[in-house]
């Protein structure tokens, strides 16, 4: 469990050793095999045991770098930074070490996630739309090169179906999170073919639905929504017509935010309060911080 997590700090020339808890940590991502939290704190990303314990800078810079996402096949890290001036998308191997920068543009490119192949990273931007409020999804190889526009309308938090050929994402104008907001400046969900094409809207709630998560096998969507009311908590929508969301977790003071899935579909994180915590989606009753 992510119970005590803390930073190992160490002061120069006397490299005294000493620990501080970690409170407001943004932004988490679980690995493949779910035995690493990384997470945005500082401006920094940092690694954790899944279990607790001391976490470790994966990034130091003077620069914000937030939303981590492991790569499917565990070796790399991708992240946004605005160490050039505008959010670029940036990875790093899972263990820490040098920064390889993948976008270069004026706009905010924010990671979104990766290909199931781990050869692409996927991202929402404004690039040439005018308006910053507005955004797309793109992809862009982990060697660098243009990036590649998936879809043509407004799209944000994009993931990738396991088989590589359908994108979920959220659609709307909501920038903020309002808790308990409801009206037509909300958030939903749509998935498209990964060329951009069919676009479909796959839930109607007129609050805010976000944080898409295909399952495993892609024969479901985890999302966060206050669809049951406030606060926000995650859900599943089975991946078929007449579907109905499904309540996973029971928070009843703060709301979740910001929630990710592994690779082999067996955790959940997600941001609620000041915490991390974690749910096993074959025991999302439990969840552990």
């Amino acid at each position: 469990m992510l119970r005590y997590i803390y930073t190992c700090l160490f002061m120069i020339p006397s490299l005294a050793f000493s620990q501080e808890t970690i409170l407001f940590p943004r932004t988490p991502d679980i690995s493949p095999d779910n035995k690493t939290v990384v997470f945005s704190y500082l401006g920094d990303i940092w690694a954790v045991d899944a279990t607790g314990g001391n976490a470790r800078p994966l990034t130091i810079h003077t620069a914000h770098d937030f939303q981590p996402a492991f790569s499917p096949d565990g070796k790399f890290i991708a992240f946004s930074s605005n160490r050039h001036g505008s959010y670029d998308c940036f990875i790093i191997p899972a263990q820490g070490g040098k920064a390889k920068r993948l976008t270069h543009d004026s706009a905010n490119d924010i990671v979104c996630g990766w290909s199931p192949d781990s050869k692409s990273v996927l991202f929402s931007s404004n690039r040439g739309l005018g308006y910053p409020g507005f955004s797309n999804l793109y992809s862009v190889s982990v060697d660098g090169g243009q990036p590649v526009r998936i879809t043509f309308d407004e799209a944000k938090e994009g993931v990738i179906h396991p088989a590589g050929n359908l994108v979920a994402y959220t659609r709307g104008p909501g920038a903020w999170y309002r808790k308990g907001y409801r009206g037509s400046s909300n958030d939903d969900l749509w998935v498209a073919n990964l060329d951009g094409t069919d676009n479909k809207k796959l839930t109607d709630f007129n609050g805010q639905d976000s944080s898409p998560m295909w399952s495993q096998n892609g024969t479901a969507v985890y999302y966060v929504s206050e669809v049951f009311g406030t606060p926000a908590n995650i859900v599943r929508l089975d991946f078929k017509a007449g579907a109905k969301p499904v309540k996973i977790t029971n928070h009843t003071s703060e709301g979740v935010r910001k929630a990710r899935i592994s690779a082999n579909g067996a955790a959940l994180v997600y941001e609620c309060g000041s915490d991390i915590y974690m749910i096993e989606t074959s025991n999302p009753s439990k969840p552990s911080k």
